[in-house]
């Protein structure tokens, strides 16, 4: 099988751009080729950096676009104008689209990866051309795929209900851990915390600063028991959309001092900073996966996440969930947990056994058969046996 997978998602320059959806392309280029030697991948892609490429495995080949395909506007041009017929070309058996569009001729049977829809259900929190863009693009390719991806069941409800997607055409995938994901031993974590300045005790919050993640809310929520809690709250993300807000909200709540905005941490710093937090909280509106709050949990840091759209999903009873809408709920929680060591403990311990379903190497092998199903539907429209 000759499998084709739109890689221009994937960024080798740090911002947001390497949030989740980047890091799961990259996980998928990394363990295809190995787990099925007989296939051939290609990866569409920019330009890739020659000392990222022994990141991937040899036998993956490139085909790289003749623009700066980093560029978003650049990358919706390449998927709706060299994506056209693509499969013809390049004689492919199957086309992936990993971030929610494809093609809308790409001339191969087509698997889709939907990780939210989001900009339906809070159609405010985009700029209006991107919401317009991402509902009618995606619309179209989830109703067109031969087979859809969902990285979770929530996702999976989501496109039934919105998009009319026929059940039997969803498989739910979901996203993986990283190996490198994991406690760190306490000497290691006091020296940590020693080389970035950190307290014995911090509140952690990882996320592109867009209003979806609603550190808004938080922040409301951190106002309320400053007094209380004076442990300081650490703000890792890159800046996404609508986020100058944020800025503002902290320092007409006087929390100027108390917050530190660390801005994008790389992948592989990221366990360390879980891994020396008292809490991870993620309160957001709406996740598709909620890919931190499984890392979080691998690296043995107690969570407080949302009770909404798939974060109950990935976190099992293995954190503390509080509304979103509710700042008065997240602080509740928030001193629950941190008032409690015997209650960290509990949910540390629960959330590194619930991370251990979550591996890319699951996630690979999950979406090699989602390909399989997707050739065996087209043969049979085929006629072939």
């Amino acid at each position: 099988m000759r499998v084709g997978i739109n890689a221009h998602k994937l960024s080798f320059e740090p911002g947001f751009r390497q949030a989740g959806t980047s890091r799961y392309i990259e996980a998928l280029l990394q363990r295809l080729p190995r787990l099925a030697p007989g296939d051939e991948f290609i990866a569409f892609t920019g330009a890739v950096p020659g000392e990222w490429l022994e990141r991937f495995p040899p036998q993956l080949a490139w085909k790289r676009a003749r623009f700066r395909t980093a560029w978003p506007p650049a990358r919706i041009l390449w998927e709706q104008t060299a994506g056209q017929g693509i499969g013809r070309r390049e004689r492919l058996d199957l086309f992936h689209g990993p971030l929610n569009v494809a093609p809308l001729a790409p001339g191969a049977p087509t698997v889709l990866t939907v990780h939210d829809i989001a900009f339906e259900r809070f159609p405010h929190h985009y700029p209006g051309g991107q919401t317009r863009y991402l509902s009618t693009l995606t619309r179209i390719s989830a109703r067109r795929a031969t087979r859809v991806i969902a990285v979770s069941a929530a996702t999976r409800r989501d496109l039934i209900e919105l998009y009319g997607v026929p059940e039997e055409r969803i498989d739910v995938v979901d996203n993986g851990v990283d190996e490198y994901f994991r406690p760190l031993a306490p000497e290691a974590r006091a020296e940590f915390k020693r080389r970035h300045g950190l307290p014995d005790d911090f509140l952690l919050f990882v996320g592109t600063l867009q209003p979806r993640k609603n550190l808004d809310g938080l922040l409301r929520a951190y106002a309320l028991i400053a007094e209380r809690l004076d442990w300081p709250l650490v703000v890792i993300g890159g800046t996404g959309w609508l986020y100058s807000p944020i800025y503002r909200l902290v320092r007409q709540l006087g929390l100027s001092e108390r917050v530190r905005f660390q801005g994008y941490v790389d992948s592989c710093e990221l366990p360390g900073w879980y891994a020396a937090a008292s809490i991870f909280i993620l309160p957001s509106h709406y996740e598709g996966f909620g890919l931190p709050v499984a890392e979080a949990m691998a690296c043995g840091t107690p969570v407080i996440t949302s009770t909404t759209s798939s974060l109950p999903e990935v976190a099992g009873d293995a954190a503390v969930l509080a509304d979103p809408a509710s700042p008065r709920e997240i602080a509740r929680a928030i001193l629950e947990v941190a008032e409690s060591e015997s209650r960290r403990r509990e949910l540390a311990a629960r959330g590194l056994e619930r991370a251990q379903r979550y591996s890319w190497e699951r996630t690979a092998r999950e979406t090699l058969d989602v390909y399989r199903r997707a050739a065996r539907a087209r043969g049979k429209e085929q006629g072939q046996p």
